[in-house]
């Protein structure tokens, strides 16, 4: 439903730190591809393994929960308890299974870190960053909240475009016409065919 997200995670996992400055949200973002790109990407392993270890970074690192509640948005409020564990469930395997299918796609991939700035949230900062990618330089801001001494991504916005209202656009549009139970049936399809549509999608890119 959604490769922007893929996109996002793409550019969130595959490059190489050129600057860090000694801020504690971007060394905590830089800390994380590192380990990804050491742990994941470039070592010899099974692609199985590459995924499983890739889920335990994004589950440590990423506020799955809060993203699910916030492309939900009024539609969070109404559901039950299970349906929003199935639904943050079932997002989290999406976006886990269409990245994994784009591993091969690390070729080093340059990052550039700029500066920290207040966002609108308790405890929230954007980390403004550039990733170089086929020669352009497109712009990366990374949302995080540090809580209890921890901090975890809330938002990605690459180019001006939020993962997070992307998503809420678009499944708030789904749910119009449909029901949290449809929705997560589709987060399910779209995990277990993520292969096929990555795929599809690279061949589509060559032609």
């Amino acid at each position: 439903m959604k490769k922007i997200f893929v996109l996002i995670l793409t550019f969130f996992c595959f490059t190489h730190i050129a600057m860090a400055q000694e801020k504690s949200a971007t060394t905590f973002v830089n800390t994380l591809i590192n380990n990804i790109i050491e742990n994941v990407l470039t070592v010899n392993i099974s692609k199985e393994e590459k995924t499983k270890r890739f889920e335990e970074y994004i589950s440590d690192a990423v506020d799955t929960q809060a993203i699910a509640k916030a492309v939900l948005a009024q539609y969070w409020r109404t559901i039950s308890p299970k349906e929003k564990d199935d639904f943050v469930d079932a997002f989290k395997e999406m976006a886990i299974k269409m990245t994994a299918e784009r591993f091969d796609m690390y070729n080093g991939q340059e990052v550039k870190f700029f500066s920290e700035r207040p966002a609108q949230g308790k405890n929230q900062v954007f980390v403004d960053s550039t990733v170089n990618h086929d020669s352009k330089d497109i712009q990366v801001v990374w949302r995080v909240r540090e809580k209890d001494g921890k901090y975890q991504i809330l938002d990605i916005i690459i180019e001006g475009v939020s993962m997070t209202l992307n998503y809420r656009n678009e499944y708030t549009a789904f749910l119009q016409n449909h029901t949290i139970q449809d929705l997560i049936a589709e987060l399910k399809k779209q995990a277990e065919n993520a292969a096929d549509t990555v795929a599809k999608k690279k061949e589509e890119k060559k032609n």
